[in-house]
């Protein structure tokens, strides 16, 4: 059986806190990623990201996924949210609120 299988089925899976981050998707091509927070039930990120393009080329959303870094084999997705862009202020491009992903697992 591979480390990935027995992963998945170990029933001590979720008996501690995930490690916690975020891939953030500005169009299909272009995505930055976060640190990972460790064993946090509720992390927080204080990072800033530049994807180095014009007002005119700003999508009308970004989507925003949440992972679980494992330390063997495929990291876990644990949700997303969708940010439309009028809600990032634009001159400094920050989003400072909590957001609730559209499909957690956890």
């Amino acid at each position: 059986e591979d480390e990935e299988n027995k992963e998945e089925d170990d029933p001590e899976r979720y008996k501690t806190l995930p490690d916690s981050y975020l891939r953030i998707w500005f169009d299909s091509k272009r995505n930055k990623k976060t640190q990972v927070v460790k064993e946090d039930p509720n992390p927080q990120w204080n990072e800033r990201f530049s994807f180095g393009c014009k007002r005119s080329e700003l999508p009308a959303s970004i989507v925003i996924q949440c992972f679980h870094k494992r330390r063997t084999g495929q990291d876990e997705f644990i949700g997303k949210v969708t940010v439309d862009i009028t809600d990032l202020k634009l001159d400094d491009l920050a989003l400072s609120r909590w957001l609730h992903l559209e499909d957690p697992e956890l």
